[in-house]
């Protein structure tokens, strides 16, 4: 998703609060390989849609998961855990 690149995944574990299935990606459930199949044909024969899902996705992973929120997420944990012991 960070390359901007579709992604057709199953929906198990963490997957679905990463992907919003029809808007950044899609998800398929677990051993549904014709469902696979025709997620990744929409996406090759459609590049518009591709290329949209693909953004779409990036600035997801770019907004939710990246650096800064990262550091800033590890940081209010330390904090927390330093006032706790207070």
């Amino acid at each position: 998703m960070a390359s901007a690149l579709p992604v057709v995944a199953t929906s198990v574990g963490g997957i679905p609060e990463v992907i919003s299935d029809g808007e950044d990606g899609y998800l398929v459930p677990p051993g549904d390989l014709s469902r696979m199949a025709g997620r990744i044909s929409i996406m090759l024969q459609n590049p518009d849609i591709s290329s949209s899902i693909g953004i779409r996705g990036r600035e997801k992973v770019f907004r939710n998961f990246g650096e800064k929120r990262f550091v800033a997420e590890t940081e209010s944990v330390y904090l927390k855990i330093l006032r706790e012991e207070k």
